[in-house]
């Protein structure tokens, strides 16, 4: 099987057996845990062409629910006709299935709109003239599109490249039939991706190790990868989940509401689902999917995924419930997001979301009860990196490491319109004037306003000496002062995670050096990346510029991190990067430099000092990079530029391609 053209097959999901995998077409194709009894042999001949795989049995079942049995046998005998044996092939055959206007707006989604807030997108797809609420309605009902907890479009990797490969096959046949919102040289721009697949291939292939994870959801999450675009990824309000077993857990939540719950009370608590990663629609607490008889006047246990967070709850409090458990799942980890919950409600993380649901799967009068302890300061650790925040590595380029820096993006207390409740769902009448919020839309504006801070300092540097100056001065330890920790996998971040680190205002207004970029760098950059003319033209066009061709690869781009890409070729064991720093500092000052050593690599800086005499003078230096023995994994570390004074710090990734 193929994913894309001439890769091979680099992602291998974790397969179900034969009863998980009817358990989870069947909730799909019928809404129940298992088929019909005139649909029971179709069923399982369905699941055998999903070869236990989540993704395809989710997309095939939803593409064949609500047809007759005819239907059905129409389709699989299509699918034994042309051979369909794996994920891509029942993936396209549901995407086959759309209108014109639903292929559209799912290409769209694939080239621009993953990530992006739904309500945005739903905008910008209505004025192109397609029909958005019908056509996402229709793509998330085929799971060929979700939506997150934070109400932005999710669209699962091989969704997305086979999306990239339907727009660059049709950009190679007709130009002009590509979606109304895609130009002819934008359409000619996104075939880059595609063209990139071979890379793409070989990246995953050297960091599936690290990057690994049993769950359909790859943990890549980079939309914005080009390096003149910065990529951005301690307070709590905790609360408590004591069971009837005398445990107690800690979680988080923003309730505040009229149902109280009495502290000196145990009520019943029930889950829907089964103790294991398969999430059904009941455990999800999906809309209609809780029977008022099983959870009135009990705490329901709801897994994350598929609806916003707040949602669930909603449908708790319509079917009776009292109270529920937000669980965390393998996709969000131990990160903790706190919510104006409409009914009593707590967040808790992964690991104690299994004991909890054990128990409550096991114990035949499970109680619980929920107390809300307010907001609290001097949370330790503090900062982690946020499970949704954008991840590495930059599979268009491996030679420009992003994220470029992570930025306060969890709980941020923010200015809330009128017009809608905390929680913006048309239920909640509550209205507020400050909200608190999550995401990298709160992150962002951080950045942004620092960079404007800095601008303010510095009228006359560019933007790219502006990034340098966050990147550079980053931190990469948190309060307790160890290592970054990701809370997505509660273990020690890497710059795949946080980039240069978490930003620091203070250190960035007093730097020493910064590395600078003009925009012909940026041109110089691409002229690297293979592009054809017409791809080119799209950045050329206003402009009079053109390839001088003086990078000798992509890594030599003047950024302020260090990415080295050793090829497949075990024959190549040296790669030399340049870089050039500008005094930002004292007109007199003296720099050495301090490299971290790596286990596969030996590293050397020349020269190790670099010695200033004015303001705004340029001094290069070259760091030498030896393979002393290919790692199977990637290897992080760091070089630093000292004065005594400043401290100037850039982060450093050695990747070895495995040999083909």
């Amino acid at each position: 099987m193929q994913l894309i053209s001439g890769a091979d097959v680099v992602y291998k999901p974790k397969k179900l057996n034969e009863p998980e995998a009817l358990e989870l077409f069947s909730q799909y194709a019928f809404k129940t845990n298992q088929p019909t009894r005139d649909y029971d042999r179709l069923s399982r001949l369905a699941i055998q062409h999903a070869h236990g795989v989540p993704l395809a049995l989710k997309v095939l079942g939803a593409l064949l629910d609500d047809r007759s049995v005819l239907e059905w046998e129409d389709v699989l005998k299509k699918t034994k006709k042309t051979q369909l044996m794996g994920i891509q092939d029942v993936i396209r055959k549901s995407f086959d299935g759309l209108d014109d206007s639903e292929k559209d707006i799912f290409l769209d989604i694939a080239c621009f709109f993953k990530g992006m807030e739904k309500d945005y997108v739903t905008k910008i797809l209505d004025s192109c003239g397609f029909y958005p609420h019908s056509g996402l309605g229709v793509l998330i009902n085929r799971t060929l599109i979700t939506i997150s907890d934070y109400d932005t479009l999710k669209k699962h990797d091989l969704l997305q490249n086979m999306g990239w490969e339907i727009v660059h096959q049709e950009s190679n046949k007709d130009l002009g039939r590509q979606s109304s919102c895609i130009t002819s040289e934008d359409a000619e721009f996104v075939s880059l991706y595609t063209n990139r697949a071979e890379v793409q291939t070989k990246a995953w292939r050297s960091l599936k190790n690290h990057h690994e994870n049993p769950e359909v959801e790859l943990r890549v999450s980079l939309t914005n990868v080009s390096p003149w675009i910065t990529t951005v990824g301690d307070r709590d309000f905790p609360a408590t989940v004591k069971l009837g077993n005398g445990r107690t857990i800690t979680g988080v939540s923003l309730y505040r509401g009229r149902m109280k719950l009495s502290t000196n009370k145990q009520y019943p608590v029930v889950y829907l689902g089964s103790n294991s990663t398969i999430h059904n629609p009941s455990s999800l607490s999906l809309e209609g999917t809780l029977d008022r008889q099983v959870v009135a006047g009990k705490i329901v246990i709801c897994d994350r995924g598929i609806s916003p967070r707040v949602q669930k709850g909603e449908v708790v409090k319509k079917a009776g419930g009292v109270g529920m458990i937000l669980a965390n799942i393998a996709a969000n980890g131990e990160e903790l997001v706190a919510d104006c919950h409409l009914v009593p409600a707590v967040a808790v993380g992964e690991n104690e979301a299994k004991g909890i649901k054990h128990y409550a799967s096991t114990s035949p009068r499970a109680t619980a009860t929920l107390t809300f302890l307010g907001t609290r300061v001097g949370v330790r650790p503090s900062p982690v990196v946020a499970a949704f925040s954008s991840r590495g590595p930059n599979l268009v380029s491996l030679d420009i490491l992003k994220p470029d820096m992570v930025a306060p993006g969890v709980n941020i207390i923010a200015a809330w319109t009128g017009g809608l409740g905390p929680s913006s769902l048309p239920a909640d009448r509550r209205r507020v004037k400050f909200n608190i919020l999550s995401g990298t839309s709160m992150s962002c504006p951080h950045v942004s306003g620092i960079a404007a801070l800095l601008k303010a300092r510095h009228p006359d540097w560019s933007p790219a000496a502006i990034k340098s100056a966050l990147m550079t001065t980053a931190y990469v330890h948190d309060n307790t002062r160890k290592p970054l920790q990701d809370s997505s996998a509660a273990s020690i971040s890497t710059p795949y995670d946080h980039g240069a680190g978490h930003i620091n205002p203070v250190r960035a207004l007093d730097l020493g050096l910064i590395y600078d970029i003009e925009a012909q760098d940026y041109l110089e950059f691409l002229c690297t990346q293979r592009l054809t003319p017409t791809q080119l033209k799209v950045f050329t066009k206003y402009s009079n510029r053109s390839c001088k061709n003086n990078l000798a690869s992509p890594g030599e781009l003047n950024y302020p991190a260090l990415s080295v890409v050793f090829p497949e070729r075990t024959n190549v064991s040296v790669l030399t990067l340049h870089r050039t720093v500008t005094n930002v500092g004292p007109a007199v000052s003296n720099y050495h430099a301090i490299v971290s050593p790596f286990k596969g690599a030996y590293v050397k800086v020349e020269p190790r000092t670099l010695k200033f005499t004015k303001a705004n003078q340029k001094l290069s230096y070259k760091i030498i990079f030896t393979t002393k023995s290919r790692q199977a994994v990637p290897e992080f570390g760091g070089l630093v530029w000292k004065d005594g004074v400043h401290r100037v710090r850039s982060p450093i990734v050695v990747v070895w391609l495995p040999p083909l």
